[in-house]
């Protein structure tokens, strides 16, 4: 099975002009993979989700596995 993912500028072309990107966020980018699940502690979890949650760092959502974009319809329809 193939399986594709767009990336957020390919996400902006597709809705655009009907939708424009309001802010596009990163989702995961300072979690590690779950294989290293056992080598980190909870504690350090909830630093890296918490830095993650407070800056977003939307620049950096190209690079990210995973990511949230938020659209709002345009009045330009």
């Amino acid at each position: 099975m193939s399986v594709y993912y767009y990336s957020p500028g390919q996400l902006k072309k597709i809705f655009a002009p009907r939708f424009i990107v309001e802010k596009k966020l990163p989702v995961g980018l300072f979690i590690p993979p779950s294989y290293l699940e056992n080598k980190i502690t909870a504690r350090r979890l909830e630093k890296l989700s918490d830095r993650e949650n407070k800056f977003g760092y939307s620049f950096l959502s190209g690079f990210a596995d995973h990511y949230c974009n938020i659209l709002k319809r345009s009045v330009h329809q």
